[in-house]
């Protein structure tokens, strides 16, 4: 579809030309009526001219203008000095009927909208009714067979006398068309909402929640929620927050089995960090999470000699 021109245009009789009015007019007359019609609709003055604006023209065009007609003259000059085109409203609109026709389009504009509004509602809700009829259609009436001594359940399917009997279920459903700005609270469970409390790092809950129900089917609840406790209770645990896993990657990760962290290094004497850098580099063991027996534990992994 072409996009629609939204420029501004004039109206112009196809005989304007030859117009008694205008046939004998000069080309500097002729361009003068025309350049004042097309400033009067672009600026909705219904046919005035400001006295500046005929100032640009010749004296000569505007002259001719005002006597090509003993009567009804093309250009009238007014008591304030401006001029005044007469017979421009017969042609073009005057300023009232423009902004009659903005509203009007404005008001169009907002009936369609709410037409589009309520079709996409109407959709929705006969979707919606469809489903649940076909879910009052469906089996509702269940025996009990004995099979090999014991029982099975199976469906029974309505009997055509029922079906007809049947009246179609219909709701009127009021849904949003947009979706809310935030989620929810009350849709996570009450153990996650424990675990979340509890996790030092509170980032991407909405991914948390799905991995911590995952989770669930590998531990239970009460040891993802210790490894958490023990987690936050750490006293290694970095106080920059951005170094502490997110808690769907903690759960993903099933880090609630790990050990204690180490300690950190900015918490070490110079001593204690050359010890743990010595024991890091001998490559015997993960660095210990007490510094103090790395120097103990680092001697006690180097080979011993026999004494004689």
């Amino acid at each position: 579809m072409a996009k629609k021109d939204t420029r501004l245009f004039i109206r112009l009789d196809l005989d304007y030309p030859d117009h008694p009015k205008i046939i004998g007019l000069s080309d500097a007359a002729f361009r003068a009526h025309v350049t004042m019609m097309a400033y009067a609709r672009k600026h909705k003055t219904d046919g005035r001219i400001p006295q500046q604006i005929a100032q640009r023209f010749v004296d000569e065009a505007l002259n001719e203008l005002r006597t090509n007609d003993p009567e009804t003259p093309s250009l009238e000059l007014q008591p304030d000095g401006s001029y005044f085109l007469h017979g421009y409203a017969d042609m073009n609109e005057t300023r009232a009927e423009i902004d009659a026709r903005s509203r009007a389009n404005a008001e169009n504009g907002r009936r369609s909208a709410a037409a589009r509004k309520q079709t996409v509602q109407r959709k929705r809700n006969e979707s919606l009714n469809q489903s649940f009829n076909e879910i009052a259609t469906e089996t509702e009436t269940e025996i009990e067979i004995e099979e090999g001594g014991g029982y099975v359940v199976q469906p029974v399917a309505p009997s055509a006398a029922e079906a007809a009997d049947h009246e179609p279920l219909f709701i009127d459903v009021e849904l949003p068309l947009e979706e809310p700005d935030a989620p929810d609270t009350g849709k996570y469970p009450a153990d996650f909402t424990a675990f979340w409390d509890i996790y030092p790092r509170r980032n991407g809950k909405g991914a948390a929640c799905a991995a911590f129900i995952k989770a669930k089917k590998r531990a239970t609840v009460t040891e993802i929620i210790d490894g958490a406790t023990r987690l936050r209770d750490d006293p290694n645990l970095p106080t920059d927050r951005s170094l502490i896993p997110m808690p769907s990657t903690w759960l993903n990760q099933d880090r609630w089995e790990d050990d204690p962290l180490p300690m950190r290094m900015q918490d070490m004497s110079s001593s204690q960090r050359r010890l743990a850098h010595a024991y890091q580099e001998a490559q015997v063991m993960p660095a210990p999470t007490n510094p103090d027996d790395a120097f103990t534990q680092y001697l006690d992994a180097q080979p011993r000699k026999e004494l004689t």
